[in-house]
């Protein structure tokens, strides 16, 4: 199902209906090349926290690997936030588990459906990926640094609106709750939950990661990951303290895996 084009008005009401008291400043495109590009231009130019970018469609916007998310205009939310945490850079990884559980809770909200978090980035809902995050940091010459969280969420649309090569990885909300959503009111849910949870996140980060571990689809599964120019094999253990997959490879070892370029489950042996 194509809706109506999402406007910064209707967000900003279905924001105050649900107590937001953040300054969010949004802005509503009809086409852009990323809303990742767009968020960090504006940073450039001076922009403050909580800056949020919407559009309707995407011509480069991509996922963690350079992949583009896939989405008929007016159907999904594809949108990206500017990010100032009042943490030490290194500790800034907490900004993708935190935007899964938002988005996570929002579509809980809004649909009864319980998403799984298939870290690092991704949200499954019956084993179809309905939601993917990408979070990239920016240190200018001449300002503070900054961070963008960007996502893709497939709202309405049934499965055969996807391509053909897509159809058996992903799904959309509609489809898998049955009936079309207002994506205005599930943008709200999603900023409110931010709102909610990112000061949590940034000063008491294990109650974040509690419950992003029980979302967490692979724990216990083995894993091919490849990372930092190399594959590892073994067993997802756990997630460490700041949301790193801890791995039991091969040999033995328990090693902490930050970022993965691209990765397989399998279900261990019994």
């Amino acid at each position: 199902m194509v809706s109506a084009a999402l406007q910064a008005e209707a967000i900003q009401r279905r924001l105050a209906e649900l107590g937001s008291a953040w300054p969010w400043r949004i802005l509503c495109l009809t086409e852009t090349a990323s809303t990742n590009d767009d968020v960090r231009l504006l940073a450039a130019e001076g922009a403050e926290e909580g800056a949020v970018v919407f559009a309707e469609r995407q011509n480069h916007g991509r996922g963690r690997r350079g992949t583009h998310w896939f989405g008929v205009p007016g159907s999904h939310l594809l949108f990206s936030l500017l990010l100032t945490p009042p943490v030490p850079q290194q500790l800034w990884t907490r900004l993708t588990p935190l935007a899964a559980l938002s988005v996570s809770r929002a579509i809980e909200d809004a649909c009864r459906l319980r998403p799984d978090i298939k870290w690092p980035n991704d949200l499954l809902i019956q084993g179809g990926k309905v939601c993917g995050i990408l979070t990239e940091t920016f240190q200018p010459a001449r300002s503070r640094a900054f961070a963008v969280t960007g996502a893709g969420l497939n709202v309405n649309g049934k499965l055969c609106d996807f391509p053909e090569c897509l159809q058996q990885e992903a799904t959309s909300l509609e489809a898998a709750c049955g009936h079309p959503l207002d994506r205005a009111r599930l943008a709200a849910g999603i900023l409110r939950h931010w709102e909610r949870l990112y000061p949590v996140a940034m000063t008491r980060f294990p109650e974040i990661l509690a419950e992003v571990r029980l979302r967490t689809t692979l724990l216990g599964s083995v894993v091919s990951i490849h990372t930092a120019g190399k594959r590892l094999t073994g067993i997802a253990e756990d997630l460490g303290p700041e949301g790193e997959l801890l791995l039991r490879t091969e040999d033995g070892q328990l090693q902490g895996v930050h970022h993965a370029h691209s990765l397989r489950s399998f279900p261990a042996s019994p």
